[in-house]
């Protein structure tokens, strides 16, 4: 009785975790929308009045692209960017704002090219 129980209660759970979507991409993207836009674009390239002012990266230049890195992307969403020297910010952090989860769908939909 006891090991069905349990089978039952595993079974339960890896269906749950198998059927439950990580993010769907209309979702990401409004993520992205609401979230990143006023800085980056919707097209990635930092073209914005703010983006302009904090001289942000062309995300779809490949010189940019090719120093891509996922952990240190989900990092820099997660805490923030801030100068080295001056301590001023450059982006602030959104780790209290958005899971780890969006965080990691909103890194790979950069990476994809906001695709």
């Amino acid at each position: 009785m006891r090991t069905r129980v349990m089978t039952a209660v595993v079974t339960a759970a890896a269906v749950a975790f198998v059927c439950t979507p990580v993010a769907r991409a209309e979702d990401v993207k409004e993520t992205f929308t609401k979230n990143c836009t006023m800085c980056h674009g919707a097209d990635l390239k930092g073209q914005t009045k703010v983006g302009q002012l904090r001289k942000i990266p062309d995300l779809t230049a490949a010189d940019v692209r090719a120093k891509f890195d996922r952990s240190r992307m989900i990092k820099s969403v997660t805490e923030g960017v801030k100068d080295e020297d001056t301590g001023k910010e450059h982006m602030r952090a959104f780790g209290a704002k958005l899971s780890g989860a969006e965080i990691a769908a909103l890194v790979d939909y950069v990476i994809s090219g906001a695709k």
